[in-house]
């Protein structure tokens, strides 16, 4: 079951990724054709651009997680005995989880202050908050994909251990 939940949130994700891509395409090529044409929509395209990016980031990280595609220390591991490598990926997985949690806890209170004030977008007049909480979900998500590999590490090293004794 927790794999078909998995697989459900992964497929949310790159739709999602992929929706905002393409609404990106077609936003930058009509504030192109904005420039040199009258049309009246273009004043906000900057700014939904902007947004869009940052959702995307934040999600294609979380993905780029999942898939094991993040940026590591793949390289010196590869000269570590394949004993200890298993000890290093813990350790690893261990710290980003340690740096996702603190960040998404940092986003997440950002976004509540962003909403108690009140901010909003400059063009589209759109609530900052709803923006600014790709931060804390984009963290959360690598938090969880984190917290996967490392049960997987984990699971790892106690099979593992259970073919030696």
């Amino acid at each position: 079951m927790f794999k078909t939940v998995l697989k459900g949130i992964n497929k949310v994700e790159e739709s999602i990724i992929i929706a905002l891509l393409g609404g990106m395409t077609i936003a930058a090529f009509l504030q192109v054709v904005g420039r040199y044409t009258p049309l009246p929509f273009t004043s906000g395209l900057e700014e939904i651009l902007r947004y869009a990016f940052v959702f995307v980031t934040m999600l294609a990280g979380a993905v780029a997680v999942r898939k094991k595609a993040h940026q590591g220390v793949d390289f010196l591991v590869r000269f570590i005995p394949k004993k200890f490598q298993v000890y290093v990926n813990l350790w690893c997985n261990s710290i980003s989880i340690l740096v996702s949690m603190t960040l998404a806890i940092i986003a997440f209170r950002l976004v509540v202050k962003i909403q108690s004030i009140q901010q909003v977008t400059p063009s589209l007049g759109m609530p900052m908050w709803l923006i600014a909480s790709a931060i804390p979900i984009g963290f959360a998500l690598m938090l969880f994909y984190f917290a996967i590999l490392l049960a997987q590490d984990v699971r790892s090293l106690l099979q593992k251990e259970r073919k030696e004794s």
